[in-house]
């Protein structure tokens, strides 16, 4: 299990190979538990104790054996080979044994530490995998005080043996497990620790990064920036997210926002000095100009924990000035792709904030600033951005629908916002080359439905019946019906397409919003041609899905698990419009309804009758069948009903 004399560890190869070759004898090891327990830890335990603490050589290879054969018993515990009651294992004599050579590696830190990598490593990685010892005061040691212990973890984590190790593999690596070591262990220290570690942390923060041979880069408003390797910056940025975690553990308000001022303000200059040299724009200032708002917006990641009343005045008096930074920012640079997302990327956690404060009117300025910016700006919008920026939009539908200034924004947004996504998605496909932009095309189909959906789902139905929108409703509905018939190269497009024109029959199949959640539903607004254009012609959809277009293969178990029995799902909803509550309609689409609860529309249900009839030359008793099947199954069995008569229908 040790490295040979003649390894010096630093093949990485060589070390996978070794470690193969270790589980293999830890397999074995393990085995000898079944056998005899006692001898299997007894074994282990002198190992360790020989190669970490009783040892005279100090020999890396010697230190590294010991931690890896303690991270080993600590696998030995969490796998209870020992066979323990469950009960008795965090107060087994074993389990008392580990904490204890735990500690006693990090009172010993400095002679263990050595200079090599593997042993760093092993032991930021041992200490992240017991978070809980330093967390949990139900798990003690004799004579061990907790809170310094754990004050000495974090000095060991902020020296040359982690965070600042010379060694690229070390220190990236001790940046990724600090962070999730904050995370997960939550510390409680005083205020002036916290204060201390970051401005310890603080110069590990500067991002300097310099393109070599920039001058040989083509300046492009269209950035690929998994091109350009930047290791460092993506590792960095667990310790902004680390610091905004600190700054969020503080418990005294006033030392909490002072260090948060500093630590922004830096990133502020950066940003206002890029915004000053925009005459002499480069490469290298776009990526800084993304690099200092993705560190903004990672750091208030770090205070998506607090509570609202935690967010004082002086707080928001921040969040708006971060709110400013990054919307001037955006305005300058807007013609750029990656400043495009990084400001999204910031204005997405602000919200995420703020949406615990409804009552503040940063977030409705925030977002009306940027929403109109995006949109002046939306032809520079790549694919992808627009999908990013239609789930942002979801967000908020979802987290602000009862906010009434959000609702009107929305509201005057939706039919301009509509109309550019699908003009973009009707141009791209005139002019689609490729299997990669044709894919694009359908992503962008799909994210844009969620998001109609997700209108319905958000108690939102009356934004449709505005003055703003019902010319809009009436291209969505004709939007829903072509992408049900014609969009047989992918299922799923399918899918959601007619779960959208079955969710806008729910929420308004009666020509109103029964919807009384909806608190801005108004009951003088009215969608007068409601059975011509969206029932009627779902149910004529439904029928040539079913039984008439010839393209469709009723074999096929992903048609049939997708497209049919949301044509299933569509039809019931036609069948019983205006005939239950809210909370009913969410019953029976999770099939929940009793037989008894049962209550369809005589009226439309005669409209399916009717149209089965004239389109398909139905007998009047096998479309009486078809009504009564529709209205006494669920989803499923009306599906088992329909699939065998589609079938006798097509004669194959």
């Amino acid at each position: 299990m040790r490295y040979d004399n003649d390894d010096d560890g630093d093949d990485e190869e060589d070390v996978e190979q070794f470690n193969e070759i270790r589980n293999k004898l830890n397999s074995f090891h393990d085995s000898i538990f079944i056998i005899n327990e006692t001898l299997a830890l007894d074994v282990m335990i002198e190992c360790i104790n020989e190669s970490l603490f009783n040892s005279t050589d100090n020999n890396w290879r010697s230190i590294e054996l010991g931690l890896y054969e303690l991270n080993h018993y600590s696998e030995v515990l969490r796998n209870n080979l020992m066979n323990l009651p469950k009960t008795m294992i965090n107060n087994s004599k074993p389990y008392f044994v580990f904490h204890e050579m735990l500690c006693k590696i990090i009172d010993n830190s400095t002679s263990i530490l050595i200079s090599h990598p593997l042993i760093q490593l092993l032991f930021f990685e041992l200490i992240l995998k017991h978070y809980s010892f330093f967390s949990n005061n139900n798990i003690q040691v004799e004579n061990v005080n907790k809170t310094d212990i754990l004050l000495k973890v974090l000095k060991i984590f902020i020296s040359n043996f982690g965070l600042f190790s010379e060694n690229e593999k070390v220190k990236f690596r001790s940046w990724f497990l600090f962070n999730r070591f904050i995370k997960l262990a939550k510390p409680n220290l005083d205020d002036f620790v916290f204060q201390e570690l970051i401005q310890n942390l603080l110069p590990l923060l500067s991002i300097n990064f310099e393109l070599k041979n920039s001058s040989n880069v083509q300046l492009s408003k269209d950035i690929d920036l998994s091109t350009i390797e930047d290791t460092t910056f993506q590792n960095q940025l667990y310790l902004f997210e680390s610091i905004g975690l600190f700054i969020s553990i503080i418990k005294k308000q006033e030392l909490r926002i002072e260090v948060l001022q500093s630590v922004f303000q830096p990133l502020f200059t950066t940003l206002g000095s890029c915004i000053n040299n925009i005459s002499n724009i480069s490469l290298n200032l776009l990526i800084q100009v993304h690099h200092s708002l993705v560190a903004i917006g990672t750091l208030l990641k770090g205070f998506e924990s607090l509570s609202s009343n935690e967010f004082d005045g002086k707080f928001l008096e921040i969040f708006e000035q971060i709110s400013q930074v990054v919307l001037i920012t955006l305005e300058n640079f807007i013609q750029f792709n990656i400043v495009r997302e990084s400001s999204q990327f910031c204005i997405v956690r602000l919200f995420i904030l703020l949406i615990k404060l409804p009552s503040s009117s940063a977030i409705e300025s925030i977002l009306e600033k940027f929403i109109s910016l995006v949109m002046i700006n939306f032809d520079l919008l790549k694919m992808e951005e627009i999908n990013n920026f239609i789930h942002f939009l979801s967000q908020i539908n979802h987290y602000c629908n009862n906010i009434q200034n959000i609702y009107l924004m929305l509201n005057s947004l939706l039919s301009p916002l509509s109309t550019k996504i699908l003009d973009r998605i009707e141009t791209t496909s005139k002019t689609a080359q490729d299997d990669f932009t044709r894919r694009e095309v359908i992503d962008l189909q799909k994210s844009f439905i969620s998001f109609l959906l997700g209108i319905s789902n958000d108690h939102l139905n009356s934004i449709w019946l505005t003055q703003e929108n019902k010319e809009l409703l009436v291209t969505i509905i004709n939007t829903m019906l072509n992408y049900s018939i014609n969009s047989l190269h992918d299922p799923q497009l399918m899918k959601i397409a007619l779960g959208e024109l079955g969710s806008l029959i729910d929420g308004l199949g009666t020509g109103r919003v029964v919807d009384n959640q909806d608190i801005f539903r108004n009951d003088s607004f009215v969608f007068e041609n409601v059975q011509d254009i969206l029932i009627n012609n779902s149910i004529l959809v439904c029928i040539d899905l079913s039984f008439k277009n010839d393209k469709v293969d009723i074999k096929d178990a992903q048609f049939r698990n997708n497209v049919l029995l949301e044509v299933c799902r569509l039809l019931r909803s036609i069948a019983f419009i205006g005939c239950q509550s809210p909370e009913a309609i969410s019953q029976r689409l999770q099939n929940k309804l009793k037989p008894e609860d049962i209550k369809a529309n005589e009226e439309t249900c005669n409209n399916i009758n009717q149209l089965l009839i004239n389109n398909l030359n139905f007998p009047a008793d096998l479309s009486r069948n078809f009504i009564q099947a529709l209205v006494t199954s669920n989803d499923r069995q009306f599906l088992k009903h329909l699939t065998p008569l589609i079938t006798s229908y097509r004669g194959n």
